[in-house]
């Protein structure tokens, strides 16, 4: 841990892509996650969702508070990753609301005049930056729709 508020950063895409990550390691390592997936999930889709704009925020600090309102794609994806993974099914429980709710999300970042390119950072008013988006955000993509594929 770093000391400091530095120590105190949570960014909800990593809880939502820890949340994921444990949950299908704990299976594969023979070991019992116990609830640490679902604490993980639950607060970053608790504390770091915009309700106006739908989107996980990109920061929080350790009490829940927004300290950096910006909303990149691959935290989009990891939220819908985890929440098709985490629901019973993708139309059960709030984790299905939330799946729901990621792909629509994910299909404005998707929205672009030349298609099969993305956008990467969507601002607090709603607005892209209109910019190269970076090719890392590819993998984050094939991973969450890869997770959507299976769930149909």
């Amino acid at each position: 841990f770093a000391p400091g508020e530095e120590g105190g950063v949570r960014e909800p895409g990593h809880q939502f892509e820890w949340a994921y990550l444990l949950n299908l390691a704990g299976p594969l390592l023979k070991r019992d996650m116990g609830a640490f997936p679902a604490r993980l999930w639950d607060f970053g889709a608790t504390h770091g969702i915009d309700p106006a704009r739908k989107v996980a925020v990109f920061a929080l600090d350790a009490d829940g508070k927004v300290t950096d309102p910006m909303a990149r794609l691959w935290a989009q994806t990891e939220r819908l990753r985890t929440a098709l993974v985490l629901a019973p099914s993708p139309a059960e429980g709030l984790a299905g609301a939330d799946a729901t709710e990621s792909l629509a999300t994910i299909a404005r970042y998707l929205d672009t005049p030349v298609k099969g390119l993305w956008r990467d950072r969507l601002q607090p008013d709603d607005a892209f930056i209109e910019e190269a988006a970076p090719a890392s955000s590819f993998y984050h993509i094939m991973s969450a729709f890869s997770v959507v594929l299976k769930a149909l």
